[in-house]
């Protein structure tokens, strides 16, 4: 079964991010903390001191949550820093691929997000904690995966908001391929705000979607920022980030989902593909 099958039923959008709503950042406590801006929270999240840290015994690496402190705000955060090649023989072709999982990915895939309008990844930094380099990314309070949710979701309105989380969540994941979305990082909000976590294994060098069959509709915002995004803009964005093929795959991946999305409004309609 692919990984797709297994994300169950998922709130909606909540206000928790820029561009949704007011900013809301919950503490450590799980009540609002005093941080009005995002840039305020990612500079807490890069200075802030380590008062603990314990290890998330659920995630395959083993991140740590971290427990941070900073002018008498607490706040707990997930620090990653993975980093490991394994390497594909192609019999084929005789050709040798590197597959990364590698926590800077969390910061690719955030910045790939924000060029794209998504507020759906939690912020995250890199930065280096006890001698070790790797990312660091804002815990979701009062949140759960959705292998943890089975609450039941009847409400109409929550359902299109959630459908329309849903197909934005592919066309990301179609972009960045990342083939590993399942039930364990998919976050649900207590405010109902669908959050995409767990990306050390996405930006592949393949030059191809990995699931081009679940895009079947795409908001006219998505799909605008992916016609309109150019390549020097990836560039700049991602460049600190991605090796030049892993780079030069994402650029293709943008034109095939745009071709893609293209094919279906040529075949269906614009007003039964876009929304």
């Amino acid at each position: 079964m692919k990984p797709w099958k297994t994300v169950a039923i998922l709130l909606a959008l909540g206000g928790m991010f820029p561009g949704s709503g007011d900013l809301i950042w919950l503490g450590a406590d799980g009540k609002p903390v005093p941080l009005a801006t995002l840039d305020q929270l990612l500079d807490f999240l890069r200075t802030s001191r380590v008062v603990s840290a314990t290890k998330v015994e659920d995630g395959i690496n083993q991140p740590s949550k971290l427990l941070l402190q900073k002018g008498g705000v607490r706040m707990h955060g997930l620090f990653r820093q993975v980093r490991k090649v394994k390497v594909r023989e192609m019999k084929l072709s005789g050709r040798r691929l590197e597959l990364r999982d590698d926590f800077i990915f969390e910061r690719a895939a955030y910045e790939t997000a924000r060029l794209l309008g998504l507020d759906n990844v939690p912020p995250v930094v890199e930065r280096v904690i006890e001698g070790r380099p790797g990312t660091l990314q804002l815990w979701i309070e009062k949140a759960r995966t959705v292998r943890q949710d089975s609450s039941p979701r009847r409400n109409a309105s929550l359902e299109k908001r959630l459908l329309e989380q849903r197909r934005a969540m592919w066309v990301f994941d179609n972009l960045i391929y990342n083939d590993d979305r399942n039930k364990g990082n998919v976050l649900i909000g207590s405010d109902g705000k669908l959050w995409m976590i767990d990306h050390t294994q996405a930006f592949r060098t393949f030059g191809e979607l990995p699931y081009p069959s679940l895009v079947t509709h795409c908001s006219k915002s998505l799909y605008e920022r992916l016609r309109e995004l150019k390549d020097s803009q990836l560039h700049q964005a991602l460049a600190p980030f991605l090796k030049k093929d892993e780079l030069q795959a994402l650029l293709i991946r943008r034109d095939l989902l745009v071709e893609h999305i293209q094919a279906l409004i040529a075949e269906n309609g614009e007003s039964s593909v876009l929304y």
